[in-house]
């Protein structure tokens, strides 16, 4: 035991992953002030349990690498930690020793966000009494957090699929076991689950081509009000937005998720909708292919054609199943407020006037 071990102290705070989404976070920061500077920490992620942390830790990341910008502590989580929707609780410890870079103080916020900051210390060095999770508030009688900032990036993953799909679903979309490939696949808005900024796509490969690349690739975007895709003919995209385009390019070069990052595409959350991915003129077919994981649907999901004569290539039919995707993306900006006057053409103003907007040239 050493002669601070008593001392041992842990603040965590809490925050909330939105239902319905997922983080995958990437980077961690503490705003605080003491000693250093430091370059180790613990970092320990807790479930909530009524409004405080549980008792013991989900997740822990024992003695890392930090830096340290007087005093606020920054820290990249190994590997990124993935939550889904759900409140959590963080917290941060110097694991540098005290006798040579002294004690760290965690800036508190005024005010509180979600449930207030809890303190502990298992030893009781401070001689507080509060060896198990307590408010600062009960504590200390503050009304205050903690000041910390999360960072990574917010996806909603739409297909849980865990095999390659039955035939065709295999040999369509990334599947280079012919020369060229057009696939179009529906997805709801009840499934996007809100509005976004989507900033990537993501296919999980569930096995690949030997790092061959593909020619001509292009990913477009449409929303639509269709429920279910028609048959018999691919969908008009001519209204689509063009997200992706490379003269030559390699789906994945390992199995799992492969994230393609698009030109930003504004999504309201209305309609569903419809990825179009169009690839061809390889000049070349092989084996083994690129194959996806994909889901069942109880509707048409996914138009498909694949050709080696055909470019591009034409309809060829419909499947029930659609590609598992990630949708990446930032929230959407707030709607801000719009103030004014309105005007007759005598230059009087109008009261109970109302205001539409519109588009126009």
């Amino acid at each position: 035991r050493q002669a601070y071990d008593i001392f041992d102290c842990e603040g965590a705070d809490d925050f909330i992953v939105p239902n319905g989404t997922t983080w995958e976070l990437q980077t961690f920061t503490a705003v605080g002030s003491g000693g250093g500077p430091y370059t180790l920490v613990n970092l320990l992620f807790y479930d909530d349990a009524g409004g405080m942390p549980n008792a013991t830790p989900f997740q822990t990341y024992m003695g890392i690498s930090c830096t340290d910008v007087g005093g606020t502590l920054s820290v990249n989580i190994p590997g990124g930690l993935v939550l889904t929707g759900g409140t959590y609780w963080v917290s941060i410890q110097v694991a540098n020793p005290f006798a040579t870079y002294g004690q760290w103080f965690w800036t508190w916020n005024v005010g509180i966000n979600n449930s207030q900051a809890n303190w502990r210390n298992p030893l009781d060095g401070f001689a507080l009494g509060v060896t198990t999770w307590q408010s600062l508030g009960a504590i200390w009688g503050d009304v205050d957090d903690l000041a910390f900032a999360l960072y990574g990036e917010s996806y909603v993953e739409v297909g849980t699929g865990t095999s390659y799909g039955a035939y065709p679903a295999y040999y369509v979309l990334w599947s280079n076991f012919y020369e060229n490939a057009h696939t179009q696949s529906l997805y709801h808005a009840s499934e996007l689950t809100t509005g976004m900024e989507i900033t990537e796509l993501a296919y999980d490969f569930e096995r690949i081509s030997g790092g061959n690349s593909l020619s001509n690739v292009t990913i477009r975007i449409m929303e639509t009000t269709m429920t279910s895709l028609p048959t018999g003919a691919y969908v008009d995209m001519s209204g689509a937005t063009t997200v992706f385009s490379a003269a030559t390019f390699t789906p994945a070069t390992s199995t799992g998720w492969r994230i393609i990052d698009i030109a930003d595409y504004t999504y309201i959350g209305v309609d569903n909708l419809i990825i179009d991915v169009l690839w061809g003129d390889n000049g070349y077919w092989t084996s083994s292919y690129y194959r996806n994981y994909w889901s069942d649907a109880p509707e048409t999901r996914t138009l498909y054609g694949r050709a080696d004569s055909e470019t591009p290539p034409n309809y060829d039919g419909a499947l029930s199943q659609y590609p598992n995707m990630r949708f990446y993306y930032n929230p959407l900006t707030a709607p801000g407020n719009v103030e004014g006057y309105v005007f007759h053409g005598g230059g009087l103003s109008i009261a109970g006037a109302d205001v539409g907007t519109g588009a126009g040239l």
